[in-house]
């Protein structure tokens, strides 16, 4: 649902390692945990992961972003 909101790019977080790649290529800006899937310490991993980690802006992940932008903007 949260995907729905323009600026939004929420993701389920699978582990701290997919975390990290959300972040860094898609600029994820909003974690998803499973509370009832999920063990505490895999929770922490993962908010410390999502915290830490920036967008790398490398111009293939601009291009992506830009193009959910155009999207976003004809809804």
């Amino acid at each position: 649902m949260a995907n729905k909101f323009d600026g939004i790019r929420a993701s389920i977080g699978i582990d701290a390692e997919q975390v990290r790649s959300g972040r860094k290529d898609d600029d994820m800006n909003i974690l998803v945990i499973a509370a009832e899937h999920t063990e505490d310490h895999l929770t922490r991993e993962m908010a410390k992961a999502f915290l830490e980690t920036k967008f790398d802006g490398k111009p293939r992940h601009r291009r992506r972003l830009e193009e959910i932008a155009k999207i976003e903007k004809n809804n």
